[in-house]
């Protein structure tokens, strides 16, 4: 993934800071490109700008998906399905 969606990143921080998620960022992840658990996103480092972006924005889905009243409306794998779908 190419190009530079900076401005984007820093209103989608912001989102996940306004929703209680921590975004952190850890090697120890790898190969996995982010993981996401119940109010914490963890983003590995060093990645472009763009995959950055489409990174966050894929694990934010896992997060919303996961912690909404989804949870109860829905079992683990469409939750899992429609955060995969999530677009990137």
């Amino acid at each position: 993934m190419t190009g530079d969606p900076s401005a984007y990143f820093e209103r989608l921080t912001k989102y996940i800071a306004e929703e209680n998620i921590a975004l952190e960022y850890s090697d120890e992840i790898a190969p996995a490109k982010g993981t996401a658990v119940p109010g914490k996103i963890t983003l590995l480092p060093g990645q472009a700008p763009a995959e950055l972006f489409s990174t966050c924005v894929h694990e934010l889905a896992h997060c919303c998906l996961h912690q909404t009243a989804r949870r109860a409306e829905t079992t683990k794998r469409i939750r899992e399905t429609e955060a995969e779908g999530s677009p990137l």
